[in-house]
């Protein structure tokens, strides 16, 4: 029997048409038979009854049966379990079904499509997120849902999550976020993407987000692993500006909801502005594992670096191997160095290792046995002897700011440190200074001829609220030696203040307030003074100042550091004083008495140049001098002793180191008991005196008929 072939393509033809009008009944009679109301009450009763949580749909369910089978459910929003209050919203939810199924009546979805979501995630103290069991695989005994799930793909888009994390204290927004999972059907790990927008104005967080990888689930949806995990990260973040970032690991895989896992081969990159600083940073492991809060890994790197114009900073971290603790890690040898410079002639430069114990459950980092050195090079210093090796320990605690008590050898002197900072940049809290020797002009290079040392300036402390104690024995600074020094301080707003300051030196001691402003580099000081040793005062410290005695009196001044200026040219302001058992040095006024004894009874003028060695004991001395510009005046000096008064005016440049004082001497009746009764004759004659010249070693004259020495111009009113 001979078949034909137009028989054959037209009996193919009836059935191919038979089965296409099969099909096509069978798909209008699933979407006629379609019941909305049925199908919305069957996922709200399923939520009810498998989650304890109310779904509400906003418009009937629809079923789209061309291109692709596809339930369209809109105006979602499900409550949080057990409660009212709304956990998400959803304004499309759109569910891809498998189109064999549906004409058997059965709905089998293979993907799920979710567009502007808006979801609240909340997580207690206790480690407890609100999903509760929505990603929980149903137990065995669960009753079979009539929506079947054999998803292949899972899509996001438009979606906002509002994430509230009482555990760690975090709260945060991730915006427009969009996210797609496909190839879900195992055949291979499935793609995964997805980018948005993090806020946190707490913490000063706005950035865009990019992430990639290949999926693969585990053995339950518990599990799963990423690999070759890409998140790039841009935008700004806890101060960092135009930052960008981006975080890679060969492989994440994760079990028990993210409760252990580990990363392979991680890597992180970071760049970005911090003010005037530019910042790049890098860190890599080969191997990071967790299971709750322990951790364990082993070659922990970091760098990060540091620029601004002619300025530089390297630190570089070194953690060998992490070993698992209950709550985190620990490493018994972990370093940290840094390299820091600015120009050519300023920088330092620090290595510490210590043992690091971390508390993850707590955000704590705790550094024993902490121990190294570092070193400052500054042009007013020497370099050698700016050099302290430093022990002791540290903790830092996420909320709670970093804590440390370290014992340091500066040099050969040994120093006391307590901080409580409740940040590290800026700067800002507590620091407890304290020494039982201290040297500090041991730090200063010495003057080197021909060689112009730098101006003096004040550090630039404008981003640094600092408070503290300063508490120092046997302290020696700018050639004067301190036995005490006690004093609260204050740093805040680029002001140095040390007000309360109390400091025995020179066998008396000197009290008061002090402050320095950093960007006008002005000094002010206010407060008394008692019983000082003047003389050793005023050797150790450089000071052109002829008298010697126990000084006592109160002050009032201001001073400014200027570029290419002395602190003395800006020098303004009162000093009241009283010296007992005085004299001054440069000048024999018995002497000069007997060289004028021709002069004074001929009334003429004379002068001598006193040998350096003299010296006349003034018994009491006081005065009130005036302050300006770095010169000296006053209306008012008075000497007395048992046989001689001194009563005049005069002025000084303390810069050139010149004075010009005027003085009207009288003899006492205490002349006669003393070497000088020759002088006796003289007690009725007005002795005028002037001294005149330098401040160590004046001219002295007698001017019988000299005016009173003139008064300085422009000097500060009373």
């Amino acid at each position: 029997m001979k078949i034909r072939l137009p028989v054959v393509l037209r009996v193919l033809g009836f059935l191919l048409g038979g089965f296409v009008a099969l099909v096509a009944a069978l798909a209008f009679l699933a979407w006629v038979s379609f019941d909305a109301e049925r199908t919305a009450g069957g996922f709200s009763q399923h939520f009810k009854d498998r989650y304890q949580r109310t779904l509400v749909l906003g418009a009937e369910p629809q079923l789209h049966i061309w291109p692709q089978p596809m339930l369209v459910l809109r105006s979602v929003s499900l409550s949080e379990a057990g409660r009212n209050e709304i956990f998400a919203t959803a304004e499309e939810l759109r569910l891809e079904l498998a189109p064999l199924p549906l004409l058997l009546r059965r709905h089998e979805i293979l993907s799920l499509s979710l567009h502007n979501v808006d979801m609240r995630l909340s997580r207690a103290r206790t480690g407890d997120w609100n999903l509760g069991k929505l990603l929980q695989a149903p137990a065995a005994d669960a009753p079979v849902t009539p929506w079947q799930s054999r998803l292949e793909s899972i899509r996001l888009s438009g979606a906002k999550l509002r994430v509230d994390d009482g555990r760690n204290a975090l709260k945060f927004e991730w915006r427009d976020f969009s996210a797609s999972l496909v190839g879900l059907d195992g055949s291979a790990a499935a793609r995964l993407s997805g980018q948005g927008q993090w806020l946190d104005a707490a913490n000063d967080n706005d950035f865009h987000f990019k992430l990639g990888g290949r999926y693969a689930p585990g053995d339950s949806l518990a599990a799963g692993s990423l690999e070759n995990l890409v998140l790039q990260l841009e935008g700004n973040a806890r101060g960092l500006q135009g930052a960008s970032a981006q975080i890679d690991s060969a492989r994440l895989s994760w079990r028990d909801w993210g409760a252990q896992g580990h990363l392979d081969k991680l890597g992180i990159k970071l760049q970005g502005a911090a003010g005037q600083q530019s910042l790049n940073g890098e860190a890599n492991a080969p191997r990071l594992g967790w299971q709750d809060w322990r951790v364990q890994g082993e070659k922990l790197e970091a760098r990060l670096s540091l620029r601004a114009v002619g300025e530089q900073t390297e630190f570089e971290l070194n953690v060998p191997l992490l070993s698992e603790t209950e709550n985190g890690f620990r490493s018994d040898e972990s370093s940290l160095n840094w390299q820091a410079k600015a120009g050519n002639e300023h920088g330092s430069q620090g290595k510490f290792k210590a043992r690091l114990d971390a508390d993850l459950r707590t955000s704590a980092l705790r550094l024993s046995t902490l121990r190294g050195e570092f070193s400052v090079q500054h042009p007013r210093l020497h370099t050698p002897a700016a050099r302290m090796s430093v022990a002791g320990q540290a903790q830092w605690r996420a909320n709670g700011g970093l804590e440390a008590t370290l014992e340091g050898l500066l040099g050969e002197d040994p120093l006391s440190v307590q901080a409580q900072l409740q940040q590290l940049w800026p700067v800002a809290g507590r620091v407890d200074l304290s020494s039982s020797h201290l040297d500090l002009d041991r730090l200063f290079a010495e003057a080197r001829p021909g060689v112009k040392p730098p101006s003096l300036s004040l550090p630039v402390f404008n981003k640094i609220a600092l408070n503290g104690k300063l508490n120092f024995k046997q302290l020696r600074l700018a050639g004067l030696q301190l036995d005490t020094l006690q004093t609260p301080f204050n740093i805040d707003k680029g002001v140095f203040s040390a007000n309360g300051f109390n400091t025995s030196l020179y066998d008396g001691q000197l009290s008061g307030d002090f402050s320095a402003e950093s960007a006008s580099g002005r000094i002010s000081l206010q407060g008394e003074f008692s019983n000082l040793g003047l003389e050793r005062l005023a050797l150790d410290g450089g000071l052109s100042i002829p008298l010697s005695g126990r000084l006592s009196g109160t002050y009032k001044v201001v001073s400014a550091l200027k570029a290419d200026a002395s602190p003395l040219a800006e020098l303004n302001g009162a000093v009241r004083w009283n010296l007992v058992n005085s004299a001054i040095r440069g000048v024999d006024l018995v002497r000069s008495l007997r060289e004028f004894r021709p002069a004074i009874v001929a009334g003429k003028q004379s002068a001598r140049r006193p040998a350096e060695a003299e010296t006349t004991e003034l018994g009491s001395i006081g005065s009130r001098f005036v302050l300006a510009g770095g010169k000296l005046q006053t209306d008012a000096i008075q000497s007395r002793s048992s046989w001689l008064a001194l009563a005049g005016s005069g002025s000084a440049d303390l810069l050139k180191e010149e004075m010009d004082f005027t003085l009207q001497a009288s003899l006492l009746p205490g002349i006669n008991s003393m070497a000088a009764k020759d002088l006796v004759d003289l007690r009725a004659k007005p002795l005028r005196l002037r001294l005149k010249g330098p401040l160590l070693r004046p001219d002295v004259r007698y001017e019988p008929s000299a005016p009173p020495a003139s008064k300085l111009a422009g000097v500060v009113k009373k």
